[in-house]
């Protein structure tokens, strides 16, 4: 973790994941029983509580929604948007951009509403499934996995949701203080 530290990396989830599980045991000089002090990282720890948010809305709202969305969706063309050398504008940088399905629009003629409408369509297709999902409004698919969404990414994710929630409830709901920092959070 120093090392990355070092190299800049701004970005570290504090969940263990499968990957790091792997990484870990294939390398023998670690000390597998050694507990990560996620405090000791400031930068990645604040990320996590950030992230802890959807779960203190979730539990501390009044308004109760027949609507439920995966969480993870951004608004496109609103915050960011990646454009090609071509001069193509495609959702994200994150998503294939070799898939129209993305290219909302082009620097030429700018954004094309009826490329969002045609991108939200088919997103809404593909997560006909996640209304039935009891981790949907805590789920972290946005418009790269929609592609991609079937029985494993969605075993992942519920886990995933399983061990933040876990989490939240362990750590954060019993600290006064942890509460109201997330609490103040802004997540425009």
């Amino acid at each position: 973790m120093d090392n990355l530290w070092k190299l800049d990396v701004t970005l570290v989830d504090l969940f263990e994941t499968e990957y790091f599980r792997q990484v870990r045991d294939k390398n023998d000089e670690e000390d597998k029983t050694e507990q990560f002090d996620a405090k000791a990282y400031d930068f990645a720890y604040k990320n996590m509580l950030t992230n802890m948010k959807k779960y203190y809305n979730a539990f501390n709202t009044s308004e109760i929604s027949h609507t439920i969305l995966p969480g993870g969706f951004c608004i496109p063309g609103v915050r960011k948007n990646f454009v090609t050398t071509d001069g193509k504008i495609i959702v994200c940088e994150k998503v294939d951009e070799t898939q129209e399905l993305f290219e909302i629009g082009d620097v030429y003629t700018g954004i094309d509403m009826k490329r969002i409408e045609r991108l939200v369509n088919e997103t809404v297709k593909h997560l006909e499934k996640c209304k039935h999902c009891w981790a949907a409004r805590f789920c972290n698919i946005c418009f790269m996995d929609i592609l991609k969404v079937g029985n494993k990414y969605c075993e992942e994710s519920r886990k995933n949701v399983e061990t933040e929630l876990g989490y939240y409830l362990d750590q954060v709901c019993a600290d006064r203080d942890l509460v109201n920092y997330i609490s103040n959070i802004s997540l425009v």
